[in-house]
Parts: C-alpha cells; sequence; structure tokens
C-alpha cells in the first residue's frame, strides 16, 4: 500500500497536516505541495479552528525535492511544478484560520518558505533553519522572499540570502524568524499550550485580525520574476549544483 506522504488529523478543533516522508527528511514532492491546499480546505470545511503544520522523524522539512527538480526538462514541466509550490505556500498563507510551524529538526528551502507562510512559527531547540537558493542557483519570487522579509527584515533576508546561511533555532529566534524556541523535550508540550491559548480566544477577533495583517503586507507579484522562477530550475547552473551538492553528500 502507497504511503501518504501528507497526513492530517482533525481533533476538538484542533488540526494537524504531517509532512510524512520521513526517509527523506520530509522533503517536499510536487505531490504533496498539489495536496496541500485540499487538506487545507477539508480541514477548515471540517471544523478546524487552527492548523499545525509538522514534520514526522527528525525533520520539519528538509526542502524541496531535489531528486525531483533535477528530472524537470522543459518550461511547461517546470512551470507546473512552481505553480503547484507557489499555489500550496498561498494557500496556506491564505488561510482564514491560524496557523503554526512546530519547527523540529531541519527546516529548509520550501520547508522554510512553508513555515514562513504560517502565522507562527515555533522551533525546538534542535533546529536548524535556511534558505540556501543562492547556493542551488535558484530563483525565488517576489511574493516568498517579501514573507521572509516580512519577518525577518531586509537586511536579514538578504544576509541569509546571500550567505546561504543555515542557522541554529537560537539565532533564529533574535532574527524573530521563530517565534520561540523550546527545549527538545517539552517541544510538544509546549506546542500543545500555545494552541490552547489560541482557541481560548475568539476565533471571529483572531481571524479579523489576519485579515487586516494580510491586507497590511500585501504584496503585487511580478510577472518576469516568475519566468525566471521557472526558468532557473532548467538552467545549467542550477543542474551542476545538484550534482555537486549529491557528490558532497556521498562523501560525507
Amino acid at each position: 500500500m502507497e504511503k501518504n506522504e501528507i497526513v492530517s488529523q482533525l481533533s476538538e478543533h484542533i488540526a494537524f497536516v504531517s509532512l510524512n516522508r520521513p526517509d527523506a527528511r520530509n522533503a517536499i514532492s510536487k505531490q504533496m505541495w498539489l495536496q496541500i491546499p485540499q487538506e487545507i480546505q477539508k480541514l477548515v470545511e471540517n471544523g478546524a479552528h487552527i492548523i499545525v503544520f509538522e514534520g514526522v522523524g527528525e525533520a520539519f522539512a528538509a526542502g524541496a525535492d531535489l531528486d525531483e527538480l533535477k528530472e524537470l526538462k522543459t518550461f511547461e514541466d517546470a512551470e507546473s511544478n512552481w505553480n503547484a509550490i507557489a499555489a500550496a505556500l498561498d494557500a496556506v498563507y491564505s488561510c482564514p484560520i491560524p496557523t503554526i510551524a512546530a519547527i523540529d529538526g531541519a527546516c529548509l528551502g520550501g520547508g522554510l518558505l512553508l513555515a514562513c507562510a504560517c502565522d507562527l512559527r515555533y522551533a525546538s531547540a534542535r533546529s536548524i533553519l535556511g534558505l540556501p537558493i543562492a547556493r542551488l542557483g535558484i530563483v525565488l519570487d517576489d511574493i516568498n522572499l517579501g514573507r521572509l522579509a516580512s519577518v525577518i527584515g531586509v537586511a536579514r533576508a538578504k544576509e541569509m540570502v546571500y550567505r546561504s546561511q543555515t542557522i541554529t533555532a537560537a539565532l533564529a529566534l533574535t532574527y524573530g524568524l521563530v517565534n520561540d524556541v523550546f527545549d527538545d523535550s517539552t517541544f510538544i508540550r509546549q506546542i500543545g499550550q500555545a494552541v490552547g491559548e489560541i482557541l481560548k480566544n475568539s476565533s471571529m477577533s483572531i481571524m479579523e485580525a489576519k485579515a487586516s495583517f494580510a491586507r497590511y503586507l500585501s504584496l503585487a507579484p511580478n510577472m518576469d520574476n516568475e519566468r525566471a522562477v521557472v526558468t532557473s530550475y532548467l538552467a545549467p547552473d542550477f543542474l551542476d549544483r545538484i550534482a555537486r551538492i549529491r557528490g558532497d553528500k556521498a562523501t560525507e
């Protein structure tokens, strides 16, 4: 039986969406990106008041699926892949109810984009976070770079991207990238406490506040940038860098 790579659970208005590829450190495949909006819609329609995104195993999400990306051969294939990613991130960001990224372990690349699309981010002390697109030669769109900058400020966002920084949870807290860092041993309990405190409050007030924040932070996409994003997945530089990274890992 094929394993579900996105698993959702709903109980007492609390929903969990789990990235379920632990053997791949929860690298997010195209099919997973496609499923995320469907899961959000289903959970909201079934009465969820809050959604928590988490990873199964030792990582939140170690990025997009590079093995899948390196097989993209045409502009249409790359565009379809990017559209799946962008639509999933937009669905998370525009979700009408509060969303939390429960980051335990590696939160890199697409995993960090997913976390930045959430309202709140909590990390375990052992977590690491980064957006190494420049290391890979990937172009990222205005919207998602803007979301990162809206969380940590433009200067920090530039530094993370330009230097391909991978930072500790403790440093991420000083950047404002995560709302809090919890001890590894109490991480699950602390997430539960945060969820409980949110649910005690008026869902109407929270949803209206979320809509207000979204209007304040609204970003307009640039279509030329969108084309550059898609084309970057087909560039020889990107494929060469994947090959070198795969080679580096093989020698570790």
